[in-house]
């Protein structure tokens, strides 16, 4: 099943246009594919998310070659809330923002696997398989960079002006196809919002213009992996402009982790560690997956993030929306040993995995 034409540019503005740099992203797009299965890496990936991960890994590349904005507002509202440029992964030196750096490589490979499976899989974001075609891909990336051709899609978007009345419908279609077709929102709105509409028959950004739910979902749901509104990611985008409601907070333990430690019987990170490994016994069955689950489960470092989630919370103060890293990213790095947690054993990988259903 190779990627087509048409499956890359339904990730841009203006779909429906032909333009000079189409061909080129293609051809990169269906090489990354083979890169991908050439490595046999995360080999429990299936061939249609593996093309969809490409597709996404090809969409922040054209993004960040064009200054798109949508990778530079995520690297800047992560700095605002967390202090760092990216989740999970240590900032390393000559990082610099809104380029191409490999541990954005790493994160747009975690974030599409995890938001694909509808963040049911257990994918570690220091998975060995995932660090080396990361690793294989950023230097994919980093060796075509300079010369790779910025895609035009993108203009209407750095030129659009939020306070003109006269753009209105150019805004409304923006924020659609922000909204449901970029490669940064659409894994979280596909599934949270769409999962039963089948691709082929998804309205167009024209369409949900003249359709009532569609476009109250795009104005009043949160999407992408911090769960801003879609005038809210506009307003970072194009005005460089921090959500007024987006502030860094602290305060006491999460109430969801208040929640599992009441039920689980009261005794914090242990008591709640002993229910999923005790659940696990039960769930994971005797597949070779399940099996890989639940010594991911066992592990000390899954063990020390589990823990590490019982901190105070600081980061996006939002009580609705669907984000695969709403909850403030580990402050420890996994990729370092001695008073840092180890990385999992390969054995320990567990990814991607749904739970099979219970059975005693």
């Amino acid at each position: 099943m190779e990627i087509r034409i048409d499956d890359l540019k339904r990730m841009l503005p203006n779909p429906d246009a032909g333009h000079p740099t189409d061909d080129y992203y293609l051809m990169l797009a269906q090489y990354v594919d083979k890169l991908w299965a050439g490595m046999k890496v995360l080999p429990e990936v299936g061939e249609g998310l593996r093309k969809r991960v490409a597709l996404d890994l090809v969409g922040y590349f054209q993004d960040v070659v064009a200054d798109a904005g949508l990778w530079r507002s995520f690297v800047k509202m992560c700095r605002h809330l967390y202090g760092r440029p990216v989740p999970f992964y240590d900032e390393p030196d000559g990082y610099v923002d809104a380029e191409l750096n490999q541990i954005d490589v790493q994160f747009i490979v975690w974030y599409s696997l995890e938001s694909h499976l509808g963040f049911m899989g257990l994918v570690s974001p220091v998975d060995s398989d995932l660090l080396r075609l990361s690793h294989q891909v950023y230097r994919l990336f980093a060796y075509i960079y300079d010369d790779a051709p910025a895609a035009s899609d993108f203009k209407p978007l750095q030129e659009l002006d939020l306070d003109d009345r006269e753009q209105v419908r150019n805004i409304f279609l923006t924020s659609g196809w922000l909204f449901w077709n970029s490669y940064f929102m659409r894994p979280v709105s596909k599934h949270h919002y769409e999962p039963e509409v089948d691709e082929n028959e998804e309205l167009s950004v024209e369409e949900t213009l003249t359709d009532e739910s569609r476009l109250h979902t795009t104005f009043e749901q949160p999407t992408g992996p911090l769960a801003l509104l879609a005038d809210e990611w506009l307003r970072l985008i194009v005005d460089d402009r921090i959500p007024a409601t987006a502030n860094p907070h602290r305060g006491g333990e999460h109430e969801y982790f208040t929640a599992l430690c009441r039920a689980t019987g009261g005794g914090g990170a242990d008591s709640v560690l002993r229910h999923i490994r005790r659940f696990g016994a039960f769930s994971v069955g005797a597949t070779r997956m399940g099996r890989r689950a639940w010594r991911t489960f066992s592990s000390h470092a899954w063990t020390q993030q589990l823990r590490n989630l019982c901190r105070p919370p600081q980061g996006n103060d939002y009580s609705q929306g669907h984000s695969a890293i709403r909850q403030p990213p580990f402050k420890h790095g996994f990729r370092r040993h001695g008073n840092r947690c180890p990385p999992p054993r390969d054995g320990a990988r567990g990814m991607p995995c749904r739970p099979a259903p219970l059975s005693v």
